[in-house]
């Protein structure tokens, strides 16, 4: 456990000279050791003997908690013990050399004390990695099992188990999870599959996180709870299971993971997919280059029926993949071309010149367009030159190699950096060395130091100009999951699958070739969208496409120009009305939460012929509304946020019928973190959505671990007890049961908010009571549904809207009758203007799914304006407790 800095002394080192302290040049530090957790009435140790320099000491409290009488034994030296009498926190000094240095430890006492241990009968084993002792477990097999029995409790204390799974591919519990002991099944393959990788055929993309299971436990008792958490790795038939991109571009000496589908991903058999329609076989054969021996591992030949295959890639050359399966939607066999090669370098490490095939003799701006000038200015050109100070205390070598290096694989001889440090004999010296040092005493090692091309687009050695022996993709997550493990979070996130739940099939067979949807549903698409407009969108047929939005759709990998890389940052053009908005680092949210599904191209229909004759550009909200069926799309947050986009003329005769005047004091530039806490070490811009939707999220003992803030993104959650029970579904709804929410992204300027749901400042939706802001959001919601349905039944959906039903409401978009085939059907186009402008208005606060937290003021007022302005008669008439915002 890392030290508290909320707790821990500075800690003073001094360099001794004379007849003081040590001696002459000797320094002089105090290690009280880290923090921990100890159990009330039995006996705690201190430890200093990390300390240096040390010819005295003495150890004293600094604090205890109240009604403590406990006293140090052995005080004088520079290991010594105490018992905690009473629960809460001790803090220890160690006093070295008359105090030249000083240091503390915090030992919090508690009535239960959780620890995990691994039976001696479970088939759990450790493994020596790189130095470091891990526990492992293998793909697949049943019946291993942790241990909470070394928990320990006060006297009288019973105690009581709960068990999660946190992290990593899904194992299953076995007989429960609030035992003293867990049993489970360890992972298969297809558990380290992502939502959307289960619609492809593909190189399974396998990310540095994916063989850590983290597993917590949570101990209670006497009104005390205690956490232990335990990482359990998983091999492949004793082998370490090493990153993989995804890209069909691998390393000699390789393991290559074939991931097949699971369920169908065309529109042959639209409904069995909404129903996740299951393919039941599958079909491989491997076409290797010559001198190669490779075959699939579970045959030992060149033709396998597993959904997930493996083979070795022994040679250099290009592999044929072949697949098909009889149940599902490929009969017809397709192919995957991978290329195998060894790994070159960019070749400018250090000042050198590239030679071929390194990356740098054409990507420099001569041959391709110039790509080393922006990753030379970003932090992957430098982290193993950053990373110097670390790697002496892990010397000699160093775990963290293997993501600073380009190729470090022990496994393989393919020339990565671990093959040039073997061939080099070099190991990191222990006292440290300068990156300038090692530059020069191994110039032949630091070709491959860094982050270079290849560990994101593979190797190049036979690469040459040709665009089959090497690859790229942003709609791969697996490229930059290798690294960083910020995609645990993101794979919780509806980034992962953006529109999968809804349409499976049809994502994969019609969303991705419609220009309309792919700027936001693809990281390819919204790329093209930011570098060319709406002109550049067609269909994503790209390697790996169909995933949604991922790493590069926000990040630029070639460009280090805004701050974390991000694409895009600073102003935007706002769709709904063409003003220009700061969005900070939140440009890239603003570009595709906004609500539009296309602007710019021939949507309106002013002659009501449900054709495309005649059809013109639609140039204002309330054309958009009034003549393109699809209206509102699902995520209008942007508008939202600012105040935008709303229909102020219901009845269409040129005067407004509610003015919005005030809106939400986030949005403004005035809103800032530094601004509102005073804290001038946060940020001092408005950076709009990432200042709340990207707070930290939980620590990994904490509930929501990994599924709130970070790159989750979501700030509310049904979150459960992990992969262990498994995890709650999204829809399009928007429900009272979100029960877990992260209020620290408030609690920063709003030390009093205790939930989202806040109350009100008075009875907005008129029923009598002042709740909280989302519940009176809800029932205005609902009382909007009600008006618009009462004023045409027919061409509105009498089952969509806000419903309440046995106490619960249902938020969802309103939408109008017809068939599903058809959606532009007589419906919309026979309801009244009026109507029309009153279920966007409705649609925009609904689908904006915040209920009010994005922008209280404006929701209140457009939907309150909105049914007065559809009523008839004044808000107030109708509910007389309600107030006009």
């Amino acid at each position: 456990m890392k030290k508290s800095a909320m707790v821990l002394s500075a800690m003073v080192i001094l360099s001794c000279g004379g007849s003081g302290g040590a001696g002459g040049g000797v320094t002089v530090t105090a290690n009280a050791g880290d923090n921990f957790t100890a159990l009330v009435n039995a006996e705690s140790a201190l430890d200093g003997s990390a300390s240096t320099g040390v010819t005295s000491s003495s150890w004293s409290f600094t604090s205890r908690p109240s009604g403590s009488q406990a006293t140090i034994t052995g005080a004088n030296a520079l290991t010594a013990a105490f018992t905690p009498d009473v629960v809460g926190d001790y803090v220890v000094q160690l006093s070295a050399n008359g105090g030249a240095s000083t240091d503390s430890v915090t030992v919090t006492a508690k009535n239960v004390v959780a620890a995990i241990t691994v039976p001696a009968d479970s088939t759990i084993t450790l493994r020596n990695r790189l130095g470091q002792f891990e526990y492992v477990v293998d793909l697949g097999t049943a019946g291993y099992g942790l241990s909470g029995a070394a928990s320990q409790a006060a006297s009288g204390v019973t105690l009581t188990y709960a068990w999660e799974q946190v992290s990593g591919p899904s194992s299953t519990a076995v007989g429960g999870t609030t035992g003293s002991t867990l049993t489970f099944t360890a992972p298969t393959l297809a558990n380290f599959q992502t939502t959307s990788d289960v619609y492809k055929w593909q190189p399974l993309p396998i990310s540095r996180s994916d063989t850590d299971l983290v597993f917590n436990l949570t101990v209670s008792g006497n009104g005390d709870t205690d956490t232990a958490t335990l990482i359990v790795h998983v091999e492949d038939a004793g082998e370490e299971i090493h990153t993989s991109s995804g890209l069909p571009n691998v390393a000699v000496g390789t393991t290559v993971y074939l991931s097949g589908p699971a369920y169908l991903a065309s529109t042959a058999n639209a409904t069995t997919q909404l129903l996740g329609g299951p393919i039941t076989d599958w079909s491989w054969s491997l076409s290797a280059p010559s001198g190669s021996s490779a075959v699939f591992a579970d045959t030992g030949t060149t033709s396998s029926a597993l959904q997930l295959p493996k083979f070795v890639a022994d040679v250099a050359g290009i592999y044929t993949v072949t697949y098909s399966s009889t149940s599902g939607a490929v009969t017809t066999p397709a192919t995957i071309s991978i290329n195998v090669a060894d790994w070159t370098g960019v070749g400018t490490i250090g000042g050198t010149t590239a030679t071929n095939p390194q990356c740098a003799t054409c990507h420099d701006g001569g041959v391709q367009p110039d790509r080393t000038t922006g990753w030379t200015a970003s932090a992957h050109a430098t982290l193993f030159e950053d990373s110097m100070t670390t790697y002496a205390g892990l010397a000699p070598e160093p775990y963290l190699w293997e993501f600073h290096t380009v190729g470090f694989n022990k496994d393989a001889d393919n020339g990565g950096f671990d093959d040039l440090a073997g061939d080099n004999s070099f190991t990191f010296p222990e006292t440290g060395m300068t990156f300038a040092e090692f530059l020069l005493a191994e110039p032949e090692t630091a070709v491959l130091a860094n982050v270079q091309c290849e560990n994101c687009h593979g190797p190049g050695d036979q690469h040459s100009g040709d665009p089959l022996r090497i690859d790229n993709s942003a709609s791969q997550y697996g490229v930059c999951g290798q690294c960083h493990i910020q995609e645990n979070a993101w794979i919780n996130s509806s980034h992962n699958s953006i529109g999968v739940a809804h349409g499976r099939g049809a994502y994969q067979a019609t969303w991705l070739s419609n220009a309309g949807c792919v700027r936001c549903h693809t990281g390819k698409g919204f790329i093209d969208y930011v570098n060319e407009g709406e002109e550049g969108l067609a269909a994503v047929t790209e390697t790996g496409a169909f995933v949604g939005v991922t790493c590069a759709a926000c990040h630029d990998p070639h460009n280090a120009t805004n701050a974390s890389q991000l694409r895009l940052a600073g102003n935007v053009t706002m769709v709904m009305d063409g003003s220009t908005v700061d969005a900070g680092k939140s440009a890239v949210c603003y570009s595709c939460h906004d609500g539009l599904y296309t602007f710019g191209e021939d949507d309106c229909d002013p002659d009501n012929d449900r054709t495309t004759v005649n059809n013109v550009v639609c140039e204002t909200v309330d054309q958009t509304a009034t003549q393109y069926f699809r209206q509102m799309h699902y995520n209008p947050q942007s508008p939202v946020l600012e105040g935008k986009g709303a229909i102020t003329d219901l009845d269409g005769d040129g005067d407004a019928d509610f003015t919005p005047d005030e809106n939400s004091f986030h949005s403004g530039s005035t809103f800032t973190l530094a601004g509102a806490t005073g804290d001038a070490t946060l940020p001092a811009e408005n950076n709009k959505c990432v200042t709340c939707h990207m707070t930290t999220g939980p620590a990994v003992d904490e509930e929501g671990y990994q599924h709130l803030g970070g790159h989750a993104f979501k700030l509310r959650s049904g979150h459960g007890l992990g992969h262990l029970l498994g995890e709650e579904t999204e829809d399009d709804a928007v429900s009272e049961a979100e029960d877990l929410e992260l209020i620290s992204s408030c609690t920063a300027c709003h030390s009093s908010v205790t939930e989202f749901n806040r109350l009100a400042r008075a009875d907005y939706d008129g029923d009598g009571s002042q709740e909280g802001i989302q519940d009176e959001i809800t029932g205005l919601l609902v009382t909007l549904t009600t008006k618009i349905k009462s004023i045409d039944a027919v061409n509105v959906l009498s089952t969509s809207g806000a419903v309440s039903s046995g106490g619960t409401v249902t938020v969802d978009a309103l939408s109008y009758t017809g068939a599903a085939t058809n959606p532009q059907t007589d419906s919309f186009n026979a309801a009244t203007a009026t109507v029309r402008r009153a279920v966007w208005n409705y649609n925009l606060i609904a689908r904006d799914g915040s209920l009010g937290v994005h922008n209280a003021a404006f929701a209140i007022q457009v939907l309150q304006g909105t049914y007065t302005a559809v009523g008839g008669n004044s808000f107030a008439t109708d509910f007389p407790l309600a107030t006009l915002r």
